[in-house]
């Protein structure tokens, strides 16, 4: 039965890679597969053109592709340090939808999930689709209590579908990683389980219920968002069942002007929205693209869909705070050395190099009127260049300054005088000086007491264990040495050429002697020992002279 799955699985594999390389080949990507050495694994036979797929190329071969590889373009969208800007323009188009499944197989998910007849579970709901995505579609529904609410059903069957790519991507992602030294750096394997992770848990929708119901906690006192409630009696993994929550489209300008809101007062609750969600909540939407966000009555912002939602921790908080700081203040030394504290850096990066084109980035900004200046392109443009210089920065950055990003565009479209990094700011100082509030200094004052504790009370163990092992004799140190290979092959090189100086040498003055003693057989009047030691001495000379030039050590 194992070896069965095991085959099974396998022919999957292989019919789904022949897949991807017959899209991948018609949208131009030999050449790019050709250099990553996996021309073979996909089974592309076709000659190479030399030429990359465009950012349009490579954003419709996704949609073909299927859900699994929809959902990785919007991801990489979000990592404006290892794309270039052009593809993520183009990524960020990515249309998550698909023609509707008939309502038949809806009515079968329902069914299944809830062991009862749709008829008692739901009072109506729409045969015809609100909305048809690659992961499921969502109708509109009546419970039996009356209450008007949005059912999200997932596809048949789409669980297997994304496992068999996840695994596909993951495997290719390990073949990358060992055998292209110049990718180690993006960490391709870890990018992959941090996308398998994610794409998985948007498969559970209780997760997407549990995430609005803290984002509805968040904001429960907060009159100008609105948050969908989950009905939590109606949801299960595969079924979400939602409040439902109608208002005008946030970039409709003509039905808000039609309304009579205020475009200037949305863009400001928008912003003030979002500024809390990262730096007061530290949890925050992910996905803020104008089709999940509505205007309802008193200029509130309605948010919907809470598939994909970021987090953010105290200290990335703290470091974001001190970018937007040292901005302000036009501290470039300092925005640098924040990014270089973010990230890891490699041991022999350039520091001085790095601090002169994040000074020579941030100048281009320094001083722009309200209506040219954006503090999501400025860190957008420092991810990238971080990423030059192998800095890898946490991968919840690029999704925040997607985020903020998005926020921006659709405040200039709403008021083309708002300044979202002027808001910013007293958000963020509020949550720095936070850090320094009473409680929460004696929050981490007794964290920090009970890290000391359990050292206290380990060390005696530890100590006498290293002791006991040094008593046994089976105390080791490692010493492991890095970049001194070259210098032991080259003493090797030349003991070896010392070696054989010395015997040609020493083949030369006993050739020597024996010439002048007139001893053994002789040939034309010369001792025949001497004339085969001389002819030995002068292939050794030669083969040491060949040796120096060759190696370049004659200076």
């Amino acid at each position: 039965m194992g070896e069965q799955l095991i085959l099974d699985r396998r022919r999957r594999h292989l019919e789904r890679y022949l897949e991807i390389g017959h899209i991948l080949a018609s949208y131009g990507w030999q050449s790019l597969l050709s250099r990553l050495g996996l021309t073979n694994l996909f089974g592309i036979r076709k000659r190479p053109s030399g030429v990359p797929p465009g950012p349009v190329q490579v954003r419709q071969s996704l949609e073909e592709l299927g859900p699994t590889f929809v959902k990785l373009g919007q991801v990489l969208s979000t990592r404006p340090d290892i794309i270039p800007p052009n593809y993520i323009a183009e990524l960020e188009k990515l249309q998550d939808r698909v023609p509707p499944i008939p309502f038949a197989e809806i009515r079968r998910v329902i069914e299944e999930e809830f062991a009862a007849p749709l008829k008692d579970v739901f009072a109506y709901i729409d045969e015809e689709s609100l909305a048809a995505a690659s992961l499921g579609q969502t109708h509109l529904a009546t419970l039996l209590d009356g209450r008007d609410v949005v059912v999200k059903v997932q596809r048949p069957d789409i669980r297997k579908i994304i496992e068999n790519d996840l695994e596909i991507i993951a495997g290719v992602a390990r073949f990358l990683d060992q055998h292209l030294e110049g990718l180690k750096v993006y960490g391709l394997t870890d990018l992959a389980e941090e996308f398998s992770i994610t794409i998985l848990q948007e498969l559970d929708y209780t997760r997407e219920g549990r995430n609005g119901d803290q984002l509805k906690e968040n904001f429960k006192d907060i009159p100008y968002v609105k948050i969908a409630a989950t009905i939590w009696d109606y949801t299960t993994p595969r079924v979400l069942t939602m409040e439902r929550v109608c208002g005008v489209k946030i970039t409709d300008l003509a039905k808000l002007e039609e309304k009579g809101y205020n475009r200037c007062i949305i863009a400001a609750n928008l912003s003030k929205a979002f500024l809390k969600m990262i730096f007061v909540d530290g949890v925050f939407h992910g996905d803020p693209h104008p089709g999940n966000l509505v205007i309802l009555e008193g200029n509130c912002i309605g948010l919907l869909d809470y598939g994909m939602v970021g987090r953010i921790d105290r200290e990335t908080k703290g470091y974001v705070t001190m970018l937007l700081e040292d901005y302000t203040k036009e501290d470039s030394a300092g925005f640098a050395e924040i990014l270089l504290s973010m990230g890891t850096s490699p041991p022999d990066i350039d520091r001085k190099a790095f601090k002169f084109n994040i000074d020579r980035l941030l100048r281009q900004y320094y001083g722009a009127p309200v209506s040219e200046f954006r503090i999501g392109e400025v860190l957008s443009r420092s991810l990238r260049l971080s990423a030059r210089y192998n800095v890898r920065l946490p991968a919840s950055l690029g999704m925040l300054v997607k985020v903020i990003i998005g926020i921006e565009g659709i405040d200039q479209i709403l008021d083309p005088s708002f300044n979202l990094s002027q808001e910013a700011r007293p958000f963020a100082l509020k949550a720095v000086m936070g850090e320094f509030s009473i409680p929460r200094l004696r929050d981490d004052l007794m964290k920090t007491l009970l890290r000391w504790k359990w050292l206290l009370v380990e060390l005696p163990y530890h100590t006498s264990e290293v002791l006991d092992r040094m008593a046994e004799g089976s105390f080791r140190i490692v010493f492991r040495h890095e970049g001194l290979e070259s210098s032991t092959k080259d003493l090797d090189r030349s003991a070896n050429r010392l070696s054989f100086a010395l015997i040609a040498s020493a083949t030369i003055v006993g050739s020597s002697l024996t010439l002048s003693s007139k001893v053994g057989p002789v040939w034309h009047g010369y001792p025949l020992i001497g004339i085969i030691g001389f002819g030995i001495s002068f292939v050794f000379a030669v083969w040491l002279m060949l040796s120096i030039i060759k190696a370049g050590r004659m200076s």
